[in-house]
């Protein structure tokens, strides 16, 4: 599922990389050519996953009878295992839905007050690649620092909370757990913190 969210985000224009590194931002609006990308990305997917499930009906049908499935059921044991998996995934994203919602809430009120707000999120990286994690988050920093854009974020635990302070994110008392780290002034950037 992480490949098909990484070509899913790729597609639409909202994955940065460095390395192994991987980071998404999100904007306030996509165009319309990456909107059909975006959605136009899920259709592949959708069809390899299929078509694996409908190869494994044949293999996984003698197994499940085994075990005493009944017979549609156990017909159809791939379709039913993809099923699931989907449905885990569903779940599972479900439940971390509260601190997206708050990143997006307090994106959504800082672009109301004026200025440019992107939110940043799923940052990830080979856990022996640091060198590519911090030339990713720097140069996409940098970026954001010359174009005076705002970053909202969401910290998974306390670990990547402190490097977010470090990097200048403050938290929103109005939407927590959302981090903010407001848009450097022209010709200015972040100083970051060491703590």
């Amino acid at each position: 599922m992480w490949m098909m969210l990484l070509f899913v985000w790729q597609s639409s224009g909202r994955l940065l990389s460095h390395g192994s590194a991987v980071l998404t931002v999100s904007g306030p609006r996509l165009s319309w050519p990456r909107r059909f990308a975006f959605g136009a990305a899920f259709l592949p997917f959708s069809l390899l996953l299929a078509l694996l499930a409908l190869g494994l009906d044949p293999v996984l049908a003698p197994v499940a009878a085994a075990c005493g499935v009944p017979g549609g059921l156990a017909d159809h044991a791939g379709m039913f295992l993809l099923g699931l998996l989907i449905l885990a995934n569903l779940i599972r994203g479900g439940l971390r839905m509260g601190p997206s919602l708050a990143v997006t809430r307090c994106r959504i009120a800082r672009c109301r007050t004026g200025g440019i707000w992107w939110e940043v999120g799923q940052f990830a990286a080979a856990e022996g690649d640091s060198l590519s994690a911090g030339r990713l988050v720097r140069l996409a920093l940098s970026h954001a620092d010359a174009q005076g854009i705002g970053l909202v974020a969401a910290a998974r635990n306390e670990q990547l909370a402190r490097a977010y302070r470090r990097r200048g994110f403050l938290p929103d008392p109005q939407y927590p757990p959302a981090l903010v780290r407001k848009p450097a002034r022209a010709g200015e950037e972040h100083r970051c913190l060491v703590r």
